[in-house]
């Protein structure tokens, strides 16, 4: 499968741009050579610990406890499900371990779901629990979903293009009955993967949009913001791994200068109602 900008694949596939391995059940020892690394804001229910070479990401909150490591230079990323049941391990990985591998990979990745309109890319950053992932369902009803959760970015001739996700929509219970008409089956951190395809190749993003949740009797509101006003907002809001190394860390800043220098911005504030929708979406529309 494809996404992010990578294909993926499995041992010995020597095309794959990122190979995924399946180490033992169990979790994988530490060795002494690796130390524990910053507390990630977007995964605060995982621990990163590095060599320096080879990164090992451990989530803590389940009674199992899935790890992933992750060797940029080899390019793979090695699962050790310890117990954990399949959709647990493919959420982690989807969700958190191959996007915040991608910061290792020189790309940047935004903690935004994304739809595609008819000029482009529209993406909608922000903390979990504020709605981009409920919006991007609702506005992908009529139109492609392109990413949820995770949105790689790659700049080309001057132009940034939005890299298409992994397939799917995670939707806490209530909004996949209100808007994708279905039952969740399996619930995992608070919500369950609506099986959607997504755009099948890059487009450009034509807006990036930073959410505020407000109340549901409150009017949603679009409006235009600096770059400067947008920065400290989006540094919040990308997936990474390497929280404490200047190199990388100074690659990511000039990324992210490089796409807001092109890239118009914006505060959208969305109204908690599933039934103001429909204004949201006619706010977009005009952009």
């Amino acid at each position: 499968m494809s996404a992010f900008g990578l294909r993926l694949g499995e041992e010995g596939d020597a095309s794959a741009d990122l190979r995924i391995l399946l180490g033992p059940a169990g979790p994988p020892s530490l060795p002494l050579a690796y130390e524990r690394r910053a507390a990630q804001a977007l995964h605060p229910t995982s621990t990163v610990y590095s060599n320096g070479q080879v990164w090992l990401e451990r989530f803590h909150h389940l009674a199992s406890q899935p790890a992933f490591a992750i060797d940029p230079g080899a390019r793979t990323i090695t699962v050790y499900p310890d117990a954990a049941p399949a959709d647990v391990v493919e959420h982690h990985l989807f969700d958190h371990v191959v996007p915040s591998t991608l910061q290792l990979l020189g790309r940047l990745c935004f903690h935004a779901s994304a739809v595609a309109f008819e000029r482009g890319v529209v993406a909608f950053a922000a903390p979990s629990g504020t709605g981009k992932s409920t919006l991007a369902a609702f506005l992908s009803k009529s139109r492609s979903l392109f990413s949820d959760d995770a949105l790689a970015i790659e700049l080309v001739d001057g132009r940034v293009l939005a890299l298409p996700g992994a397939p799917g929509n995670r939707l806490r219970a209530d909004s996949a009955r209100a808007i994708a008409g279905t039952e969740p089956t399996t619930v995992v951190a608070g919500k369950a993967r609506v099986r959607r395809a997504v755009a099948d190749s890059a487009l450009r993003l034509v807006a990036l949009c930073c959410l505020e949740r407000v109340g549901p009797d409150e009017a949603p509101r679009l409006d235009r913001r600096s770059a400067l006003e947008t920065l400290p907002d989006l540094l919040q809001q990308i997936h990474r791994l390497a929280g404490e190394d200047r190199g990388v860390l100074e690659r990511e800043m000039t990324q992210l200068m490089d796409v807001l220098a092109v890239v118009p911005t914006y505060r959208l504030r969305l109204p908690a109602a599933f039934d103001r929708l429909p204004e949201v979406e006619h706010l977009l529309t005009q952009l």
